[in-house]
């Protein structure tokens, strides 16, 4: 022992403290545990959860008192090995009877718990079991842990959000349940970048998080593996790209923002977390850790699936013009002789594409083919202009449509690949279009292809499947999709009475930094909307808490009392005329798609208008050129 300390004094100290209560004992972990800058606040938070914010103050207070005097950083010699007396006190402190008055305390907590405390620490616990054995994007979880041999759960912050995702609401610091319950403490410490929130678990407590986190599935309903695939692929089956994308980006990305999918998709990253929610699978951009193999395996499968189902379709396309085909993984080269070989890399569904595909390959086309229908924000992201500068033309796809991204055309590259296209796909494009593409358009969509007969664009129903318990949500909610809004069937909110209203249809699209709303309730019944029914669907308008832009009333027929009343409401009626079935759902699409486009065109600017009017005038001219070429030409409409 060294001449200058007693360390007999100084375990009486402890002994003293100790005997004044449990306190004391579980304070002198964060005490002895912490550096001098944080020892206060790991103190007095650690027991202020546990037993009461005068207690905390008081038992820091005494602790620091009794050890004004004492140099923790003195040298000391125990059994012939020379140490500092603090790492001799974070031993001493670990000796059996302190640990016997921890272990009683806690058990007497644990038998008290409430019901909605144990919910918490049970998914807490649970995920802690999981991740102690795994990584996790911004999780560190340390065991045994080098401070006391225990656990050691680091970014807390982090850790407290992704319990807080896996129970739907918020709990800002989860730290505090462990302290209260388990008698855990606050290990929190600087470095000269980082802050690091810690919590400090104690290696005899361990068997209590097992028990919590063995009671896992008494709260939450864990899907297993098919389950998950089945989710997902019923996602992707209704093209909910962005949705599929943004987890796949989670998965590979953590939690970190991706400009891409927020420009793709016209929503802040904060937004698009708040917007994909899968029930004990993915919310707020988290991937619950309990399932993160299962979906992530899910979702490389489905990737695979889908990459190959979209490469088959442009395959089959260029086999058909003469084209010798070779693919590898993403990417494939389409050539034959006397052409430029044409190479394209595909992606099922939106992200950004790593700049190590960025490949010069000389005398070739180039392109980059993505699935999914993007806002006009994608012409500023950094992926796509880099992919653009170095020859790349941007398709992005859906179904029978395929969007040109129009500043990354050029003529002498691209004009045969449109062209091989052109047949096959409804074209568009996004952006302002230049001159030559404007040209190339014209003469691929005009020339007098009923002189060698053309084949027809697929016919591809513009009906997506949303989930809808009825067939008529779907089809108004895949209006609203094809005018580019976000779309939500059986949508429940919170209204202002604090009770759930459900919502059959509920678009939402940005103009500008305005959320633009649209509410939609769906009638699809044999009888005629009665006015009681109108009188109900405003009283729930009403009560939402906040009034949409625009809500329309959609249904086979309503009495004259009910549509007046509807009108004098501020809803669109829509009257479809026959009840919505799978043979006539197209008819109904185009007669609710009709109606809602042009009251959106109809509230445009004047200009706006007048454009979109000469548009339809150039194609009924277009059209009826196109008749009399066939009528020279001999060639049947």
């Amino acid at each position: 022992m060294s001449a200058s300390i007693n360390l007999r004094d100084v375990e009486e100290i402890i002994n003293s403290l100790v005997k004044k209560g449990v306190e004391y004992a579980v304070a002198l972990y964060p005490f002895f545990f912490s550096f001098d800058e944080e020892r206060y606040r790991n103190v007095v938070e650690t027991i202020r959860s546990a037993f009461g914010e005068d207690v905390a103050e008081k038992v820091y207070r005494e602790i620091t008192e009794a050890f004004k005097n004492i140099n923790f950083m003195t040298e000391v010699i125990v059994k012939n090995e020379k140490i500092y007396l603090r790492d001799y006190l974070q031993r001493y402190i670990l000796k059996e009877d302190m640990k016997r008055i921890i272990l009683n305390e806690i058990e007497n907590r644990f038998n008290r718990m409430s019901e909605e405390d144990r919910k918490i620490l049970s998914i807490a616990s649970a995920l802690i079991n999981v991740l102690k054995r795994k990584s996790y994007s911004g999780m560190y979880i340390d065991y045994p842990s080098y401070r006391i041999g225990g656990i050691s759960v680091s970014s807390t912050e982090i850790f407290s959000r992704l319990v807080s995702s896996i129970l739907r609401y918020e709990i800002s610091d989860v730290r505090r349940f462990f302290y209260k319950y388990i008698l855990g403490f606050q290990g929190d410490y600087s470095s000269r970048r980082y802050y690091t929130h810690a919590l400090e678990i104690y290696p005899f407590a361990i068997p209590y998080i097992e028990k919590l986190a063995s009671k896992i599935f008494d709260y939450i309903k864990i899907p297993d593996k098919s389950k998950i695939r089945s989710i997902l692929e019923e996602m992707y089956q209704r093209g909910e790209y962005i949705k599929i994308a943004l987890i796949d980006h989670s998965l590979e990305a953590g939690r970190s923002e991706s400009q891409f999918l927020s420009y793709f998709s016209g929503l802040t990253f904060k937004q698009l977390c708040k917007e994909v929610v899968i029930e004990n699978m993915f919310n707020d951009c988290f991937v619950n850790p309990l399932v993160y193999e299962e979906i992530r395996e899910a979702i490389k499968d489905l990737y695979n699936k889908a990459l190959d189902d979209l490469i088959k379709i442009f395959r089959e396309i260029f086999e058909r013009q003469g084209y010798r085909v070779g693919c590898a993984n993403d990417h494939c080269a389409f050539a034959r002789p006397g052409a430029r070989p044409i190479h394209v890399f595909f992606y099922p569904w939106p992200k950004s594409p790593p700049y190590y595909v960025l490949e010069e390959i000389p005398g070739a086309v180039k392109s980059v083919v993505m699935q999914g229908i993007p806002t006009q924000l994608i012409l500023q992201t950094d992926s796509l202009r880099s992919y653009g500068e170095k020859g790349y033309l941007w398709f992005f796809i859906e179904r029978d449509k395929i969007l040109i991204v129009s500043n990354t055309y050029k003529h002498e590259d691209h004009y045969e690949l449109l062209r091989i296209l052109k047949d096959h796909f409804f074209i568009e494009t996004i952006g302002s279009v230049p001159k030559e593409l404007e040209e190339s358009l014209t003469s691929l969509l005009t020339k007098p292809a009923a002189l060698t007969q053309p084949v027809s664009p697929p016919q591809i129903s513009p009906i997506k499947r949303f989930g809808g318990r009825d067939l008529l949500e779907d089809i108004v909610a895949s209006v609203l999709y094809s005018l580019g809004f976000t779309v939500k069937v059986d949508h429940k909110i919170v209204g202002k009475a604090g009770t759930e209203i459900e919502v059959d249809v509920w678009g939402e699209k940005y103009v500008g930094d305005i959320r633009f709303i649209v509410y939609a309730s769906c009638k699809n019944w044999d009888k005629p909307v009665e006015i009681s029914i109108v009188r109900e669907e405003f009283g729930r308008i009403l009560q939402l808490p906040l009034i949409p832009h625009v809500r329309v009333i959609v249904a086979p027929s309503f009495t004259e009392p009910a549509k007046k009343e509807a009108i004098a409401d501020g809803f669109v009626v829509i009257e479809t005329g026959e009840r919505a079935v799978e043979d006539n759902m197209n008819r109904i699409y185009k007669n609710v798609y009709d109606k809602l486009n042009k009251l959106f065109i109809g509230v445009a600017p004047k200009w706006m208008q007048e454009l979109a009017e000469r548009a339809r005038k150039v194609a009924e001219e277009i059209r009826k050129i196109g008749e009399e070429l066939e009528k020279i030409a001999g060639t049947p409409s």
